[in-house]
């Protein structure tokens, strides 16, 4: 019984390493084949939560699933209740893709409920030190030969290796980083900022706002242990009127009526996800609809009716930048209360790993936990310009964070004594 069991965790193990390899240095390179990866994993998921037995989750799990709940309703309210109808099909997609880093999140809490980052990190750092040798060895090479596309930025070259876009090979590098955190921040810090370094090769103005981020982490990290819930709320609220402020001008010029006819696809975006919002308040378009993926497949209606369809980039024929973005595409599709729900979700997600930080003792733990806390501050940053939440580097910052979760409800959820996590979150982990 013992050897079958360690045989499943075993098989376990491995099966979510080689997810992780897959989603994140081979998803590009081999795309043909793994491009619906991480949603079939959703699906996959899916099934998880009906046919296996049930864990107890967090509390703040249960506000997640909630909110994540209202905006479905509010999103496909919203498919119903607008005067033209978006393809079931479309719909359909755009949900799946929309949730199933959620899907994938809440799936790996159940099916591996009893793996937790502690079982997995190992094998994940033996991943990141061998990815990171191969990836230089490839920098160098191209460097040297130029076998692999380029773009240029700022006048230098931005590589991007055998990955499809420079963002994909920066989000590599940040991963890299984030799994190796807790393993060479007490005495290799140097090696972390080196691995830092060696993603500006990519002159991702995202990957930079990261690095300079994560050297606070590095550098001084005690800042983070005493800040509270209060401070998240007051910071997110305050952050963008003060970025207001700062920006002004350009802000404004960014919105003004002259962008429409030479603007940018990413402004135009932007700028009509605040219209829609307020066009279809409370609702807003629906799934498929606006400044995702699916909206281009079957070229939602919303274009049309804005004048939005000869517009570079979000034109019938030429859509490629529809999904460039994700907070435009979520205020679009769900109004202001599906963004202030989905807005939520992020602030649960970032509760619940300093809450973790806050009551664990093992500095090792803790240090993971931070690592944790930095996919979700990457997640953030590269969604100012990407729909990354709903992408496979999305599910693989949620995979992560699901198992350092379990490594704080593991021992209860295989406990034969029923324990109410619900009322109890704040367990430390010694």
């Amino acid at each position: 019984m013992d050897l079958k069991r360690i045989s499943k965790k075993n098989l376990s193990i491995d099966t979510l390493l080689v997810l992780f390899i897959s989603l994140v240095f081979l998803y590009d390179y081999f795309i043909g084949y793994l491009s619906y990866l991480d949603e079939i994993l959703a699906v996959l998921c899916l099934g998880s939560w009906i046919f296996i037995k049930k864990i107890k989750l967090l509390r703040t799990e249960y506000l997640i699933l909630f909110l994540l709940l209202f905006v479905l309703i509010v999103g496909v309210a919203s498919n119903f209740f607008t005067y033209k109808k978006i393809a079931l099909q479309s719909i359909f997609l755009d949900t799946l893709s929309f949730y199933k880093a959620f899907i994938v999140y809440f799936g790996v809490r159940i099916y591996f409920k009893n793996i937790s980052i502690s079982d997995i990190l190992p094998g994940l750092k033996k991943i990141a030190i061998y990815g990171f040798i191969i990836l230089l060895v490839f920098l160098i090479i191209d460097i040297s030969l130029w076998i692999f596309p380029r773009t240029f930025r700022f006048g230098l070259p931005a590589f991007e290796l055998f990955f499809s876009h420079s963002s994909r090979l920066s989000f590599a590098f940040s991963f890299i980083f984030i799994v190796l955190y807790p393993y060479y921040i007490k005495k290799w810090k140097p090696i972390l900022i080196f691995i830092l370094l060696a993603g500006l090769i990519t002159l991702r103005v995202k990957y930079m706002g990261f690095l300079l981020i994560s050297l606070i982490f590095i550098f001084n990290k005690r800042l983070i242990f005493g800040i509270k819930k209060g401070f998240i709320y007051a910071f997110l609220i305050m952050v963008p009127i003060v970025l207001f402020f700062v920006f002004k001008d350009w802000i404004m010029y960014y919105f003004s009526e002259g962008r429409i006819t030479t603007g940018w696809s990413r402004g135009i975006l932007l700028r009509y996800s605040f219209i829609i919002s307020h066009d279809f308040f409370p609702l807003g378009t629906g799934f498929g609809s606006f400044a995702s993926y699916f909206s281009g497949q079957d070229y939602s209606w919303v274009y049309g009716y804005y004048n939005l369809d000869n517009v570079w980039g979000i034109s019938e024929k030429n859509h490629h930048f529809l999904a460039d973005q994700y907070w435009p595409m979520v205020l679009g599709q769900f109004g202001v209360f599906g963004f202030l729900a989905m807005c939520g979700v992020i602030v649960a997600y970032i509760t619940i790993l300093i809450s973790k930080i806050k009551s664990t003792v093992n500095k090792f733990k803790k240090d993971t936990i931070i690592a944790g806390l930095l996919g979700i501050i990457l997640l953030l940053i590269d969604s100012t310009s990407d729909a990354i939440f709903s992408q496979n580097r999305g599910v693989v910052i949620f995979i992560f964070i699901a198992l350092i979760v379990n490594d704080y409800t593991k021992s209860i959820n295989s406990s034969d004594k029923p324990i109410n996590l619900v009322k109890n979150e704040n367990i430390t982990n010694k």
